[in-house]
């Protein structure tokens, strides 16, 4: 048994919490990047948020990825993109092509000229069915998101497929809703690079010339207040003295350059243990009178009931559902390809390549 004296690094580092985030100071302002404006957070900013009986059609879209098999130079990714309808609590339809699952291929290679020598990426992806590939993003694009990176071995490299891809799925998503219907994407509209960049306004002009409203939602928020406290938990106590069960306070018109939502803290269940980070379109929002603020609030707390996770929309609960690569789902890919390469003899460098790739993995398994 651990003696007790084991647990003093423990004791000391719960002593650094204490004397570094306990007993803040207040400063009611998010921190947003480049000196951007953030709006005043006090009580009397908080607007609730009614009940509606006709809440909008609304589309979630939500993307997944798991790695299926990687060595030093290339990776094989499973990507899934989805997309479910719902007007209230209620499935809506379905749209042509709800979920579409591809395979990519990143191959990292050494190339030279006469004066160094480069690592250059090539970049496959292979979908279930080609009439698909008008949800995925091009192969073209993938390389030049990848030439983006600030390194060859970012981690972002085997979900930049997915990632670009939710972009595109909810672009196609747009062309089939109709004027007033609501897109939910799930996490933030923040891009990274100049490629996601161009996939979402893709999106955005699609969507404001259809009159479809672009809207995100974040399970997590690393956003913080000026006083150095997180947004949403401050937020969160800010609003126990406002009475309401359900409301909607605005936070900045703009986080950071990369951002385009007009971001803002919900609570979109009166149980909900916690509120979420909600974004709107910038220039959607700052065209929208308060009833439309309110229609959308309200769609978004009508679908937002269900037991499992009360305060968070049930279409992003069904979303990820249908989006998540599961870990039988690695493991079913990765033994189907790994069949496959013992079979060709000249694969067979390859194959020992991802095995001993994936050594730290096992030997975590033999001693965990």
């Amino acid at each position: 048994m651990q003696s007790m004296a084991g647990h003093r690094p423990l004791d000391t580092l719960v002593r650094n919490l204490r004397a570094g985030l306990t007993n803040m100071v207040h400063n009611d302002v998010v921190m947003t990047r480049e000196g951007r404006p953030g709006l005043e957070l006090k009580p009397e900013a908080f607007r609730p948020i009614a009940r509606t009986n006709a809440p909008a059609r609304m589309a979630f879209v939500d993307g997944g990825n798991g790695t299926v098999a990687e060595s030093p130079n290339f990776v094989i990714s499973l990507n899934r993109l989805y997309c479910g309808l719902f007007r209230g609590r209620d499935r809506t339809g379905a749209p042509p092509d709800p979920r579409i699952e591809f395979f990519s291929l990143v191959v990292r290679r050494a190339a030279h000229t006469e004066t160094e020598y480069k690592t250059e990426y090539d970049v496959s992806l292979f979908p279930h069915d080609d009439s698909h590939r008008r949800y995925m993003p091009t192969e073209y694009d993938v390389k030049a998101s990848i030439r983006d990176t600030p390194t060859g071995s970012d981690p972002r490299i085997p979900s930049l497929s997915r990632s670009l891809g939710e972009w595109r799925m909810a672009r196609a998503t747009v062309q089939t809703l109709e004027r007033g219907d609501i897109l939910v994407m799930d996490g933030s509209l923040t891009t990274l690079d100049r490629i996601e960049s161009s996939y979402a306004q893709d999106l955005y002009r699609s969507a404001q010339d259809r009159g479809v409203v672009v809207c995100a939602l974040a399970k997590t928020s690393r956003l913080l207040t000026r006083g150095g406290e997180p947004l949403l938990d401050r937020v969160h106590e800010i609003s126990a003295g406002t009475g309401h069960g359900m409301w909607c306070i605005e936070v900045a018109e703009q986080v950071s350059s990369h951002d385009r939502g007009f971001v803002m803290a919900v609570k979109l269940h009166p149980n909900a243990a916690f509120p979420f980070r909600f974004e709107i379109l910038r220039e959607q929002f700052l065209e929208m009178d308060n009833a439309e603020k309110d229609r959308i609030l309200s769609s978004m707390a009508a679908n937002s009931c269900d037991v499992s996770f009360l305060g968070y929309p049930y279409g992003l609960v069904d979303a990820d559902r249908y989006a998540q690569v599961r870990n039988s789902d690695v493991a079913m890919y990765g033994a189907l390809l790994e069949s496959r390469l013992r079979m060709d003899g000249d694969l067979a460098g390859i194959l020992r390549s991802m095995r001993a790739y994936g050594a730290h993995e096992r030997l975590n398994g033999v001693s965990s």
